[in-house]
């Protein structure tokens, strides 16, 4: 065996004994599997509600690491594709269930709390405007199902982000969901490229955070 074999065959089998069990020992070894990070650097959201802690994912990639006992560069960036891979679907799959429940929680109201008038007297919408209402939201939401398509399909096929300014309705909700970090006037009409410049530029973030 070479020096480098022999290495690798003592890594080996200390991962099968279970790896550092020290607190000093794990302290030290805690970010071994993020010394390239030629993905996980960008991977995370860093403001927000949505904002994520990078501490879960390192314990994700410790446990990727552990598993699957990667040698060499090129098996830890196969790892880490996998934790990227998975932290992505969770952030989807989290996303859906917030809409679902912000759905959720306002459909009484939605639905049959009317307009207010001068003296802030509300009336009950009459069950030929709920059927309406209810049609229109079916209507959005297949709308908003082929918009999410469409960019999902984009972003796979590689598109940069100035190739979708004109899809303005996608870039007014994102507007929306960041206004609150978005400087001077709250009524100001940000461009798509304004929003892309100031997320990138103060905020940090990447493309990738703002698909």
């Amino acid at each position: 065996m070479t020096i480098s074999e022999k290495q690798s065959e003592a890594n080996r089998q200390n991962a099968q004994l279970g790896g550092v069990k020290t607190p000093e020992g794990k302290e030290i070894v805690k970010y071994n599997a993020l010394k390239h990070g030629l993905l996980a650097k960008e991977i995370f959201i860093p403001v927000g509600d949505g904002a994520e802690n990078p501490e879960e994912f390192n314990a994700l990639i410790e446990d990727l690491s552990t598993q699957f006992k990667p040698v060499g560069v090129l098996e830890e960036i196969l790892v880490e594709k996998i934790a990227v891979a998975y932290w992505r679907l969770r952030r989807a799959y989290r996303y859906e269930v917030g809409l679902i429940r912000d759905e959720l929680d306002n459909t009484t109201s939605k639905y049959y709390d009317g307009d207010t008038d001068l003296d802030g007297n509300k009336y009950h919408k009459t069950d030929e405007e709920i059927e309406q209402q209810i049609e229109e939201d079916r209507e959005d939401i297949e709308l908003w199902k082929k918009e999410k398509e469409d960019l999902s399909q984009l972003y796979q096929a590689g598109k940069r982000l100035e190739d979708i300014y004109d899809r303005e309705d996608s870039w007014d909700w994102l507007c929306d969901k960041v206004k609150y970090i978005l400087p001077g006037d709250e009524n100001k009409i940000w461009q798509p490229k304004d929003i892309r410049e100031f997320l990138g530029g103060d905020k940090k973030w990447s493309d990738d955070d703002i698909w």
